[in-house]
């Protein structure tokens, strides 16, 4: 499947604007995580987001709908491909300017982010085990967050500003 890197860029305000939009997108996965498995619900996708589908008549809405367990797994691949590749053009930049203030940010935004969204991936593949083709799509994603994860072990970064130099604390 050919890697499509045409919404991804590269400078700093589209960068930003790539962290949110993936945090909009797959924010349902941080209040997931906090569910138990008893309580897991199934979740649709609502104007390009996931949502949980909390509703009455939720087998018709979702045939209705065409929110199958597939089209889940295709939106969730799809999107934590892009993810994976974003955390790719992080690696960049932060390996290019390691104490670029904005670069240390929105680093930190996601890194904050991977660590919040990963209980709630771990929770949909208890939701779905029999479905190999989501549970391997969440293993591979889970693994791109581990490598990201270990290439910044010390996490969020605290920078200080002194003289406009910046400093790690």
């Amino acid at each position: 499947m050919p890697t499509n890197l045409s919404r991804v860029s590269f400078d700093i305000p589209s960068m930003e604007l790539t962290t949110k939009s993936f945090a909009r997108k797959l924010s349902i996965l941080v209040e997931y995580g906090y569910l138990t498995k008893e309580s897991l619900k199934k979740l649709q996708i609502v104007n390009s987001e996931l949502r949980i589908d909390n509703g009455y008549f939720q087998s018709v809405r979702r045939w209705w709908n065409n929110q199958s367990r597939h089209e889940l797994y295709k939106y969730l691949r799809d999107e934590l491909n892009e993810y994976g590749l974003f955390l790719d053009v992080i690696n960049w930049a932060f390996n290019k300017n390691r104490y670029d203030k904005e670069v240390l940010n929105i680093r930190d935004e996601n890194i904050d982010f991977i660590r919040s969204i990963i209980p709630g991936l771990n929770l949909l593949k208890q939701l779905y085990p029999e479905y190999e083709m989501l549970t391997s799509s969440i293993d591979r994603a889970l693994n791109n967050f581990e490598r990201f994860l270990a290439r910044h072990p010390y996490g969020p970064t605290k920078v200080l500003i002194f003289n406009n130099n910046l400093q790690k604390v």
